[in-house]
């Protein structure tokens, strides 16, 4: 991927939001990531898969979801 040209706004920091932010900035992208004032509570994505740890190992993320519980009933599979 060649390095994205401008500056790019993120909104969100739940885990797409997060994932997207951090892709574009290790290709050199100027990101800025931004989320709501206030804890918006339970949201989507607050369940795991178990597929998603090595994504987020690989982009030095894991560390954000230390102790957090995952679904282990749940399937994905990504190539």
């Amino acid at each position: 991927m060649s390095a994205p040209t401008g500056r790019i706004l993120v909104a969100g920091g739940g885990p797409a939001g997060s994932v997207a932010a951090r892709v574009l900035a290790k290709a050199g992208a100027d990101v800025t990531l931004v989320e709501p004032g206030r804890d918006p509570g339970p949201r989507l994505g607050e369940s795991l898969l178990p597929a998603a740890r090595r994504i987020l190992r690989e982009l030095d993320l894991l560390y954000a979801v230390e102790g957090h519980l995952t679904c282990p009933g749940n399937v994905a599979a990504w190539e």
